[in-house]
């Protein structure tokens, strides 16, 4: 469940404000770990949202490889590209087409 900053910046206030955990949730609905969590989060980052971190899925087929492979060896047939890579004929098939560089 997702709760938004106001509400994460209300909740770490009322319980600073002398507060119980019981109280909190009562009042709030949440959990002890969840409050220690945006405490510590503060506490490190200075925010109560934590950064996304956007990472790019590792591919076993590099881009730049299979166009060099091809360039190299333009009449190879997908299935050698693909033992290139130890990987399957349409796995190199949606690679070559995904990339806008080949013909």
């Amino acid at each position: 469940m997702k709760y938004d900053k106001k509400f994460r910046e209300r909740s770490i206030a009322f319980k600073e404000g002398v507060a119980t955990f019981k109280q909190l949730k009562t009042v709030f609905g949440m959990d002890r770990q969840t409050y220690t969590t945006w405490v510590k989060l503060l506490c490190e980052t200075g925010s109560v949202i934590p950064e996304q971190v956007f990472r790019s899925r590792q591919r076993k087929i590099d881009k730049d490889i299979l166009r060099k492979a091809v360039e190299k060896k333009p009449e190879a047939y997908l299935s050698e590209l693909a033992a290139l890579f130890q990987c399957s004929v349409p796995a190199v098939f949606y690679a070559l087409k995904k990339d806008e560089n080949h013909p």
